[in-house]
């Protein structure tokens, strides 16, 4: 299965690429270049990666979710910023790969990826309004929002308010803190169930 009948699209206003079990990428998505308003990638237990969005440059609204075996976020490259992007219930997400040229996003949200170990992918991201990290068992540093992929201090990195969940310590995070000014506006650390 593949959406080549959609290869003529530049733009939309919606996409909804949901509960496909033999999809395996978004080939023929390659001349998508903006997504206006929302983009649905969720139920597909055969996505195994998001080729085909390579050229999509302005998207507003993303939710990434409950795709199974989906390991990283390869295909969202030329991606800088988005208002919503959500990741979620990805179980074999071990990777924020992809995502390597996200600036800014006004609300982020990772939760439930069982696999995801690091951040790696957003060491290039400068201002969250909203990080929310909720139910990742395996996410044990935020390095990569404090240090920028060639091993430099991200010292602009910016994040408005923090969400956390106890797959993250304090101690943690009031290391990148240290290192940074991670958390220069007004960031509160909650326990959220």
């Amino acid at each position: 299965m593949n959406l080549s009948g959609l290869s003529s699209l530049t733009g939309l206003r919606r996409i909804i690429v949901g509960e496909n079990e033999l999809l395996k990428n978004l080939t023929g998505l390659e001349k998508l270049e903006s997504v206006s308003y929302q983009m649905h990638i969720t139920l597909n237990k055969g996505l195994l990666s998001l080729t085909g969005l390579e050229n999509l440059h302005y998207l507003s609204e993303a939710y990434i979710t409950s795709n199974d075996v989906l390991p990283d976020l390869s295909g969202l490259e030329v991606v800088i910023g988005v208002q919503w992007l959500v990741m979620g219930e990805n179980s074999a997400l071990t990777s924020l790969a992809g995502l390597n040229n996200l600036r800014s996003s006004t609300n982020l949200i990772i939760r439930g990826n069982a696999s995801l170990a690091n951040l790696d992918g957003l060491d290039n991201l400068t201002y969250v309004g909203w990080l929310q990290i909720v139910g990742n068992a395996e996410l044990l540093s935020l390095s990569a929002l404090v240090t920028s992929a060639s091993g430099r201090s991200n010292a602009n990195a910016r994040v408005g308010a923090l969400g956390l969940k106890s797959s993250i310590s304090l101690a943690i995070l009031n290391s990148c803190y240290a290192r940074s000014n991670l958390c220069a506006h007004s960031w509160a650390a909650s326990a959220l169930s």
